[in-house]
């Protein structure tokens, strides 16, 4: 018994440091920004550091590299067409609104994973299933009202950014529900990582912000992209996969709630990014529906975002 406690401590920790992990993102994104990188070119170096991290690594995963063809070109459109997307629409929209609103309405991809499932499968739905989403939609309500005249302008595009996120990962997943399952998650990663790079490359070339690799605060800008890469990505996943083993993934998927949490309380002590009471009054009702229906519905525990 002492042995399992033991191993559910170091889980515990291991999630816990993963949300951490995750929830440092906005801080190296504004850290990249105000040395002049704009998100396409910051994405384009963190998914590059982080594919060579993860294939450097590769030999101590315990697995092989190798996948099927089918496979491979599945995890090409995941990587290109999934997680470059998401990772790009989330940092455009840490521009807009303070990083911990903005995890806070990326958190809903439980919800939608659930009601476009539903509508996928064609199950009959009761009333009951829609309370959770009509919580979560009454909490962003409240953060988007909270600013009302930034919200018209400026405001109003970060939520818009970071809720299309959200939709845009929930039909990721239902995408991936069967091709994750022909390799581990670590090479899964490696794999996306590496393919994900290659579109935040070539928007970073065609904008021309591949100048400022070696522009004027390129030091602090690479330092911003090495953090993300190395705690932000690759060890924020390899430690919630080492979670998931310990805990199992319903778990650790409720400890990695607390990455909205660590979010603002990250951005607020770094970043002087306070949100209003407000703020925190419609994300804690957005966390409430969505942990609400994860209780409901199994098809949304053990979910949470890898790399965005």
């Amino acid at each position: 018994m002492g042995r399992s406690i033991k191993l559910s401590s170091k889980g515990y920790a291991a999630a816990a440091l993963s949300a951490a992990g995750f929830g440092a993102m906005g801080l190296f994104a504004q850290s990249a920004y105000a040395a002049g990188w704009p998100p396409e070119l910051l994405l384009a170096a963190r998914f590059s550091i982080a594919a060579i991290l993860f294939w450097a690594f590769m030999p101590l995963s315990g697995g092989g590299w190798r996948v099927s063809r089918k496979t491979l070109f599945q995890l090409a459109g995941m990587g290109i067409a999934g997680y470059a997307l998401m990772a790009l629409l989330l940092f455009f929209a840490y521009r807009f609104i303070p990083v911990g609103a903005a995890v806070t309405v990326f958190y809903t991809y439980p919800i939608w994973v659930s009601l476009l499932h539903a509508r996928k499968s064609r199950a009959k739905t009761g009333v009951l299933q829609y309370a959770p989403p009509a919580v979560s939609f009454i909490g962003l309500v409240v953060m988007f009202m909270s600013n009302w005249e930034k919200a018209a302008s400026d405001q109003a595009l970060g939520y818009f950014l970071a809720l299309f996120c959200s939709v845009v990962y929930a039909l990721y997943i239902l995408v991936s529900e069967h091709v994750l399952k022909q390799s581990s998650a670590y090479v899964s990663s490696a794999y996306i990582a590496g393919f994900a790079a290659i579109p935040l490359i070539a928007v970073a070339w065609m904008t021309g912000s591949l100048d400022g690799l070696a522009g004027p605060g390129s030091l602090q800008a690479w330092g911003a992209a090495g953090g993300l890469a190395l705690f932000s990505t690759f060890g924020a996943i390899t430690l919630f996969a080492y979670g998931v083993r310990l805990l199992g993934p319903n778990r650790a998927s409720v400890i990695s709630y607390l990455e909205p949490i660590l979010a603002a309380a990250l951005s607020a002590a770094f970043l002087q990014q306070y949100l209003t009471p407000q703020q925190i009054t419609g994300g804690v009702i957005v966390l409430v529906g969505v942990l609400f229906m994860q209780r409901k519905d199994a098809r949304t525990h053990g979910l949470r975002p890898d790399m965005v």
